[in-house]
């Protein structure tokens, strides 16, 4: 259920966030016209994305990350690696540019709250 509502809201929010597209809206709603309030703006082709959960919805974010030129990296416990390029949740944090937390399970919400690595981090963790 909602499967590709979720994939295509977290790469919404993932495009927002490469794009700077929080900050640049709170510069115009602020009365400027600030083209640096965002910062160095990424792009998109070559962006690492580390999925957390390979279910359904990681899958559907993943395929739909690697048909935008993402670099994608997964991570999931129950999932065989044969299916993705596994890397523990550590390694996967402290190396993906962007990471979406896509896991049900109860210990992934440590994985949410302790993500400073990541520059944004878009999660639907619980």
């Amino acid at each position: 259920y909602c499967v590709q509502e979720m994939a295509d809201s977290t790469i919404a929010l993932l495009l927002a966030l490469l794009r700077g597209i929080p900050f640049l809206d709170r510069s115009v709603r602020a009365g400027a016209w600030d083209d640096h309030a965002a910062g160095m703006l990424r792009t998109v082709r070559g962006t690492r994305l580390g999925v957390v959960g390979f279910g359904r919805i990681g899958r559907a974010v993943a395929e739909r990350a690697l048909a935008l030129g993402l670099e994608v990296w997964a991570s999931d416990p129950v999932v065989p690696a044969s299916t993705m390029e596994a890397v523990s949740v550590p390694s996967l944090s402290a190396s993906a540019t962007y990471a979406a937390g896509l896991a049900a399970a109860p210990d992934s919400t440590a994985f949410c709250a302790s993500s400073a690595t990541a520059r944004g981090f878009a999660a639907n963790c619980g």
